[in-house]
Order: structure tokens, then C-alpha cells, then sequence
């Protein structure tokens, strides 16, 4: 597989040594230096890295920073091999300019402190913090064509075992034939598999047919879907599992109905914190959020949208920006790397939801795809969700040849057919 590629922060530092990461409040793209002497420099190659990522000009204030972005990324590197207690995730807290670790209770917390104190890394340069463990979240549910993003959709595997509902994520070309992306979870049952290295699972949408038509709402096939794995970085002691880039999997489209390269659903409402849920129906005037482009140029502070089947158009504050995240299944406990976090309504069946950020001009950029979020046991339903970078999934689905937009952007589509299923709750497109 090709070399990773870098994320956002990483180009900069790379270019810009003294470079102690970045975060947007209130529009304003906040810099850390610890050299005030190359503001100037770091202005050029941030407005550089701005417009590879189509998100155009920010105003950009800097700030002094005590440690570099390089410093913080070798000690986060270096928790890796201190085997920390109960350990939910790992980042660099760009807000803060610190390391940022999240443990399971006080006491982790207390054992985390006394074997850090023993590690090379400053103290002053650490946050440790009892923090929730997401969970992975399944659970616009309509038979929706053409086929697009942030609809329901149901897998099948292992004779006619289902895991249950998930999300449509979004579609791709790759090597001339049509795709979905949606989650590895998705795809399999984890008490079984697992994640990862398992493909075969027969998606549906929105759901399965009647037991005389069994294959009426098929879609697609998983055809990729890689193997987790133990490397220098991933944490071995928590992810026994071992670890990825991006919780994902690439499924081919092998019927003839239509679908919708670069579309999303629409739902009519867009909500925010406190609303968790917002409408599932869709706008019957502009039933399509057309993306104009990916992104890999995301910053804390940043507002990020999600659209899922079971909380709609979601929306809120990234709050991470790249976490290592450690998420336990029925087999053993899995590490997702550089994960996304996002302040908004999230819940069951959400997993596989398309997440896209909107520029000043308006125009939508895919920016990844969420699988897990901090979940209510009781009501299924919460204030935060986690997502894999497209970058990451782009690497390791289709080592950087995904095509998740087409050659030219289309913003919408007013006119664009959907099937409610209010006309006819009987029938046997619509689920129960």
C-alpha cells in the first residue's frame, strides 16, 4: 500500500518547524508559533494549504505556543508504547497546544499520571481526563432513487443474518465501476468477525424485500474492506485487535437503478445541540446536497454536518480534529486512528452517515464518513459523534482513487423523485 497521506497540520508543520497546531473560533483560524518571527512565512503556507482543500481564505490570527505540533506528535507517538490503563483515546489537543488522553475512571487516571511521570514528556504538556467510550451506532428510511447518500440501509451476511440498520455513506467511482462507502461494522457481525476482513455482505436499501422477493431492494456487494492490524503505532496493550485508519468499506453497486454520484439526501431541517433529532423527511423541493469536492482541511472549532438515518441533519463543533480511539466488539477491542469528533446529534443507525463541511460560498466538501458516538444505553441517542477522515478512507479503500464527486458540481436538484412511504405504509419498501 502507498505511504499514508498527511493530514492538514502535518504540511504545515513539516513546512513551518515552529508550527504548534490550529484551531477556528468564531470564523477566525487561530495559529500556535513558538518562533513569533515566522508569522509571515506560516501566513503564506497556511493560505497555500487553504486553497488545496478549496476551503479559500480565512483570517488568521497567531498565538504563542509553548511546544511545537512535531513535539506533541512524538510524545502522543511515545503513549503508544507506555500501555496506559483503561485507555479510550489519545490526541493532540490543538486548541490547547497539549496532549489530550481520555481513561476510563479516577483511578485509570491516577495510574495513567504515575507511568507518564516516568515518560520523557512534560507534565505541563498533558491533559488526562476520565472520558465516555463511544459505541459503534447502528439502528431517511424511505426507498430512495436515484442512490445517495444518508439513507437507510440494511446489510446481510452469513445466509440471513443481519446486524441491522445502518446508513448509506456516499458514492464513489473507482476503476470505472460505481461504489458506495459505508461502515466495516456495518457489514458484519462483530460478536462473529469482528471488524475488518470480512467482505460479502449483501446491502440493501432501504431494507430487506419480502421473504418472496428477497432481493427486490439489493444494491451491492462488500468487495473491500482490510484487516486491522498490529503496526509500531497502534497500541497493542488496548487495540489487542489491532487498529486502522478509517472504520470503512468499499461496496460495489450491482443494479441497474440509478444513482447519484456526489448527492446526499436532504432532509428539510438542519438542527444543532440541544435538538439531537431533527426531520427525517425529505425536502420535496431540493431533495439532493450536492458536493462540490473532499477535504482533508479540518480544523478544531470548525462546524461539521451528518446526515443519518435515525437523527437526520445533524450539526456542531469539531472538538478533535484526530483522536485515536479505542472501541471494544464482542472479540476483543479495535483502535481507530486520527477519528474525528464532533459535538451534535447522533444516534443508532447513523453509522455509514456522510460528513461534509460548507464554505462561505456555499459549496459542500465530503470530509468523511461517521461510524461511533456517545451513546445513551437507554435512549440510543447522543451529543457526539465520531468519523473517519476521507483522506484515510480514500488510502485505504482505493490507495487515494476514490472519485467521490464528479467532474463538474452539480448543488442540487429540485426536482429530483423520492418514493414516501406516506402514500403507502403498507408496502413493502417502506420498514416497520
Amino acid at each position: 500500500m502507498s505511504q499514508r497521506p498527511e493530514r492538514i497540520s502535518e504540511r504545515i508543520a513539516r513546512q513551518i518547524p515552529a508550527f504548534g497546531g490550529a484551531f477556528v473560533e468564531n470564523g477566525v483560524l487561530h495559529v500556535y508559533l513558538t518562533i513569533p518571527d515566522v508569522a509571515a512565512q506560516a501566513r503564506a503556507v497556511i493560505a497555500d494549504e487553504l486553497r488545496r482543500g478549496e476551503r479559500g481564505e480565512m483570517n488568521v490570527q497567531f498565538r504563542s505556543a509553548r511546544y511545537t505540533f512535531r513535539q506533541l506528535e512524538g510524545w502522543l507517538n511515545g503513549i503508544t508504547v507506555a500501555r496506559l490503563p483503561s485507555l479510550v483515546f489519545t490526541e493532540v489537543d490543538e486548541r490547547n497546544n497539549r496532549l489530550r488522553i481520555g481513561v476510563e475512571n479516577a483511578a485509570a487516571r491516577d495510574q495513567a499520571l504515575e507511568i507518564l511521570a516516568r515518560t520523557q514528556i512534560p507534565t505541563n504538556a498533558l491533559i488526562v481526563e476520565v472520558a465516555a467510550r463511544p459505541r459503534l451506532v447502528q439502528s431517511l428510511r424511505d426507498h430512495i432513487r436515484p442512490l445517495r447518500g444518508g439513507t437507510q440501509i440494511i446489510p446481510v451476511y452469513t445466509g440471513w443474518n443481519s446486524e441491522g440498520f445502518c446508513t448509506y455513506g456516499f458514492n464513489v467511482l473507482f476503476q470505472g465501476k460505481r461504489h458506495m462507502v459505508t461502515n466495516s461494522h456495518c457489514t458484519q457481525d462483530q460478536d462473529v468477525h469482528g471488524l475488518g476482513g470480512y467482505i460479502g455482505a449483501i446491502i440493501h436499501q432501504p431494507n430487506i424485500g419480502p421473504w418472496y422477493a428477497r432481493n427486490r431492494n439489493t444494491i451491492g456487494t462488500d468487495v473491500r474492506d482490510p484487516h486491522f492490524t498490529q503496526q509500531w503505532w497502534c497500541d497493542s496493550n488496548q487495540a489487542r485487535r489491532g487498529c486502522r485508519w478509517s472504520e470503512a468499506a468499499l461496496v460495489e453497486i450491482n443494479t441497474s437503478d440509478s444513482w447519484d454520484h456526489g448527492g446526499i439526501a436532504r432532509p428539510v431541517e438542519r438542527v444543532f445541540l440541544p435538538t439531537v433529532v431533527g426531520s427525517l423527511a425529505i425536502n420535496s423541493h431540493n431533495a439532493r446536497i450536492g458536493l462540490s469536492s473532499t477535504t482533508d482541511n479540518i480544523f478544531q472549532g470548525d462546524v461539521l454536518d451528518k446526515v443519518g438515518r435515525t437523527t437526520g441533519w445533524t450539526a456542531g463543533t469539531v472538538v478533535s480534529s484526530c483522536r485515536h480511539v479505542y472501541l471494544p466488539t464482542g472479540v476483543g477491542t479495535y483502535g481507530l486512528l486520527c477519528s474525528g469528533v464532533v459535538d451534535a446529534g447522533v444516534g443508532r443507525g447513523d453509522s455509514g452517515s456522510p460528513v461534509f463541511v460548507t464554505t462561505p460560498d456555499g459549496k459542500n466538501h465530503l470530509a468523511g464518513i461517521l461510524f461511533a458516538g456517545l451513546i445513551n444505553a437507554f435512549t440510543g441517542l447522543g451529543e457526539q459523534f465520531y468519523y473517519s477522515r476521507w483522506q484515510d478512507v480514500n488510502w485505504e479503500l482505493g490507495e487515494g482513487n476514490l472519485a467521490a464527486v464528479p467532474a463538474s458540481y452539480d448543488p442540487g436538484d429540485p426536482g429530483d423523485p423520492w418514493e414516501p412511504c406516506e402514500s403507502d405504509p403498507t408496502a413493502v419498501e417502506c420498514p416497520v
